[in-house]
């Protein structure tokens, strides 16, 4: 009895099974498959998986243009702007409009080793100042960073940037 049932399985399954194997492995695609159609790009009438997703490194998540939302944990007043603006080539740029009549650019370059971010920037007066930072957080729409420089005029600055895409630089 249990050897008829199993028989019976088997031819069974190999009815359903045996029309998806009609042609042989090394058979090319047939001339009805349409070009372009899973089953011409499969050859075989196989589903195609698509592309794997790559996930981004942290430098093409960085390039473009960023505006801060907050500074050192206070949100930016309204009417003030501070913008980072991130190159492919290893060179930022920043922006401040943050008093009345008074807007200030830097440039700069930059690199990225891990988390670490390191920034060189010319002050107005000329001088190289070295900056180094930590990124806490990047995706595709927000970038949270520290910064720390050590400027002869100044002292030490430290700045802790919550900031948000508003631009893509190819």
């Amino acid at each position: 009895m249990n050897t008829r049932r199993l028989t019976r399985t088997a031819a069974l399954m190999m009815a359903l099974l045996a029309p998806g194997c009609a042609a042989p492995l090394d058979a090319p695609p047939s001339d009805s498959a349409e070009a372009g159609s899973e089953e011409a790009l499969s050859g075989y009438g196989l589903p195609v998986a698509p592309p794997p997703r790559t996930k981004k490194t942290t430098t093409e998540l960085l390039i473009g243009t960023w505006e801060a939302i907050e500074l050192d944990g206070r949100k930016v007043p309204t009417g003030c702007v501070y913008q980072f603006t991130f190159e492919q080539d290893g060179q930022f740029h920043t922006f401040a409009d943050d008093r009345p009549g008074r807007t200030r650019s830097r440039s700069g370059t930059y690199s990225i080793e891990g988390a670490k971010l390191r920034l060189q920037v010319t002050t107005e007066e000329g001088h190289r100042v070295n900056g180094v930072g930590a990124i806490i957080e990047i995706s595709d729409t927000r970038l949270v960073f520290t910064s720390e420089f050590n400027n002869p005029e100044y002292g030490i600055n430290k700045t802790r940037y919550k900031m948000d895409r508003v631009a893509d630089t190819k």
